[in-house]
């Protein structure tokens, strides 16, 4: 697995072009958890996408969201242990 540089944003790395750039867009105007069904949002840091209502934050790796529950944390599960929301030391 690749590491990400510290002020790479992974949202936008994938979008080489303009189509591109509108396919992300769109491919996260439609996501939601997949526990609860509620289209989730963006993380500040611009690393995962968080759940409003359960709080769970799926990483994005590669620009991709991982939308599986076992690659989901809590977010003081995510702060206990100290493990990276992107995934980088899997």
């Amino acid at each position: 697995m690749t590491k990400k540089l510290p002020d790479e944003d992974p949202l936008t790395k994938p979008a080489t072009d303009e189509s591109s750039a509108r396919a992300a867009e769109w491919m996260f105007d439609v996501l939601c958890c997949v526990v609860c069904r509620v289209k989730v949002v963006v993380t500040a840091d611009r690393h995962g996408v968080q759940c409003p209502r359960c709080r769970r934050i799926y990483p994005i790796e590669d620009g991709i969201p991982q939308m599986l529950l076992e690659s989901a944390r809590q977010p003081a599960e995510a702060i206990l242990s100290d493990t990276p929301l992107s995934g980088e030391n899997e």
